[in-house]
């Protein structure tokens, strides 16, 4: 952990949260003020009936105008209020990562997981494998986007649901954008601030864009357009010439009739699309502050300029189309003020003139509004990796080879374990068609480092830094077969689940060949020993002559010796140990050549209080 980073959070939570205090009590003083106004205003009401005379009458007026000036400034402080605690929760968020309290942070992805819907369902059965979604999960430790667009999108690179890997001038990219955001801390900051001051829900985006992408508009607008300006007009002049008696009672009641009819005509279709856009009310001011904190930023990376440059339409920045929409929705509010619905509103045919001004903005601004939404996500989700790799010097930016096969990598962990006990190794895998069997005793380290591979290609194909001094490393589709369970609705056994895994590894490797890379944990140890290796050969030969490459766990020391009967070269044994002592076993999680040499279940047993007589079990065993 970095300790500028932790000072810098340090120093700026102790800051905001003086501010929250200090905008609480502001708060809390003006509406108290106003509270005494509101007394006083009924105080000065009942007044005149107590003294019968109505001068105090006349002391409401200064009172109800000091009464809304109050209201308005209590407004904003409530406002800068809503920022300092936005800003303080921040700063909350991103010092519990360093301190290992990231799990306890409310958004760990748990509603993006999705569960498998088929045996073959590649990226649903990877994310379950590799722990990246839900609680403890990889997304809950990066995240730090606060809109539906960023967190998809983060999501969306972290699970591989393209399902190719990115072409590398992409990744290049990202890297490239990571990098600068690692060290704009503010611009993160601000990011954050002003995505979660207002909230929204991903249906609100859903009803924004819907409204924003719907292919109706309004029939014939300039005619509806032309009635919208003159008609209002033409019925004021006649109310005041009638009032004057200069137009004559027959013509203004055949103006109030035109005026009905135009009002009746189009009262429907324009409520129709006007109703749309209540739901976005709350969406819009906070995309309007997003986009200007992105307008504002100084970005030299390449895809951060691409990003800068999507948040427009027709030369104009998208933060002024957004807040132009955004004041034309607040006006729908005025409908709710029972006077002007009876009487302004029909007058002077608000709901047409509204409609007609969000058909046109629609037309103008409506199908770049969904890419200006992606642009923010992707900006969100370029943040959480920048502040990842802040936060973790310990993680660097990989190495992207063009050849196939190829993952060499220093100092190798799993970042989902705490720092202060997770164990780092080297490994280097041996190129296409190789496989590292991985052989130790239960509880060794075999699942967890198969973890860590899935983990770094998953963050090295989001474009994100890795849980390694240095890799180097091809992309590649990644395939998992490491948390299999069986199946009641589907009848499925836990062999069979596991054997549904291993298919569909081999039905990748028959179709991407050297562009697959797989991890295999205890394979087929759902059944004896000696069909387990002839099943385990089997596979693993056919996996090395499609040309993958892949790491195979085992606790089962007869498969070793498959290093013996595949083509010289392919295959290398390598292991993890354990030390008994007595009831107690120790382990290290280093990485160590060759295939392990004992097993360790029946010590493993006796550690945990269930007695075994091993001399009873040694005249038993057959072999």
């Amino acid at each position: 952990m970095s300790t500028s980073f932790e000072t810098h959070h340090e120093a700026h939570l102790a800051e905001h949260d003086r501010d929250c205090r200090d905008l609480e009590g502001k708060v809390d003083g003006l509406g108290n003020l106003r509270l005494i106004l509101a007394v006083s205003a009924i105080l000065l009401l009942l007044a005149p009936l107590a003294l019968r005379r109505g001068e105090p009458w006349w002391a409401l007026i200064p009172v109800g105008f000091l009464f809304l000036w109050l209201g308005v400034q209590q407004d904003r402080r409530e406002r800068a209020l809503g920022a300092a605690r936005a800003a303080k929760a921040y700063h909350e968020r991103d010092l519990a990562r360093p301190r290992e309290r990231w799990r306890e942070l409310s958004d760990d992805g748990a509603d993006l997981l999705e569960l498998p819907k088929t045996p073959a369902d590649l990226v649903a059965l990877r994310a379950a494998d590799l722990d990246l979604f839900g609680q403890a999960s990889l997304f809950q430790l990066v995240n730090r986007a606060r809109t539906p667009a960023g967190r998809r999108t983060l999501a969306r690179w972290l699970s591989g649901s393209d399902g190719e890997p990115p072409p590398k001038d992409q990744l290049l990219e990202r890297q490239g954008a990571v990098v600068e955001l690692r060290d704009q801390r503010e611009l993160r900051e601000a990011l954050s601030v002003a995505a979660e001051t207002q909230s929204s829900s991903p249906l609100e985006d859903q009803r924004l864009l819907a409204w924003a992408e719907s292919p109706h508009s309004l029939p014939r607008p300039g005619l509806l357009g032309l009635l919208a300006l003159l008609m209002p007009i033409l019925t004021c002049m006649s109310i005041l010439l009638g009032a004057v008696a200069i137009l004559p009672r027959e013509a203004l009641l055949a103006v109030f009739t035109i005026h009905a009819v135009v009002l009746l005509a189009t009262r429907s279709m324009a409520a129709e699309r006007i109703d749309a856009l209540v739901s976005p009310e709350r969406t819009l001011p906070r995309y309007a502050d997003l986009v200007a904190v992105v307008e504002s930023a100084e970005m030299s990376s390449e895809l951060g300029r691409k990003i800068r440059q999507r948040l427009s339409a027709e030369g104009r920045p998208a933060s002024e189309q957004i807040q132009a929409l955004g004041r034309l929705v607040e006006k729908l509010d005025y409908r709710l003020n029972l006077f002007f619905a009876l009487t302004i509103g029909p007058l002077i045919l608000w709901d047409l003139n509204l409609a007609l001004r969000a058909e046109a903005w629609r037309s103008s601004a409506g199908s770049c509004l969904r890419d200006w939404l992606d642009a923010l996500g992707e900006l969100e989700a370029l943040a959480s990796l920048g502040a990842l790799m802040e936060e973790r010097p310990g993680m660097s930016m990989p190495e992207l080879d063009d050849d196939a096969g190829v993952f060499d990598a220093s100092g190798l962990f799993h970042p989902l374990i705490d720092r202060s006990v997770v164990v780092a190794n080297d490994l280097s895998l041996g190129g296409p068609s190789s496989v590292l069997l991985l052989s130790g005793s239960n509880m060794s380290g075999k699942s967890t480092l198969l973890r860590s591979i899935g983990v770094a290609y998953t963050l090295a194909l989001a474009g994100g830094p890795v849980p390694a001094k240095s890799l180097r490393l091809s992309r590649a589709i990644v395939v998992s077969s490491v948390r299999v369970v069986d199946s009641l609705a589907r009848g499925a056994s836990h062999f069979y689940a596991e054997l549904e895994r291993l298919k569909l590894t081999l039905d990748l490797a028959r179709t991407h060949r050297e562009r697959v890379v797989y991890l295999l944990d205890e394979i087929l140890h759902g059944t004896n020993s000696r069909e387990r290796f002839i099943g385990a050969v089997a596979a693993v030969s056919r996996l090395s002559e499609y040309g993958a490459l892949g790491v195979v766990t085992t606790h089962d020391l007869s498969l070793t010796r498959v290093e013996k009967i595949l083509p010289a070269g392919r295959v290398s044994n390598e292991h993890f140990g354990d030390e008994v002592a007595g009831r107690e076993l120790a382990f290290d999680y280093r990485l160590r050549s060759g295939p392990v040499r004992s097993s360790n279940a029946l010590s493993l047993m006796r550690a945990m209080g269930i007695e075994v007589d091993l001399e009873a079990a040694s005249r038993l065993d057959p072999g």
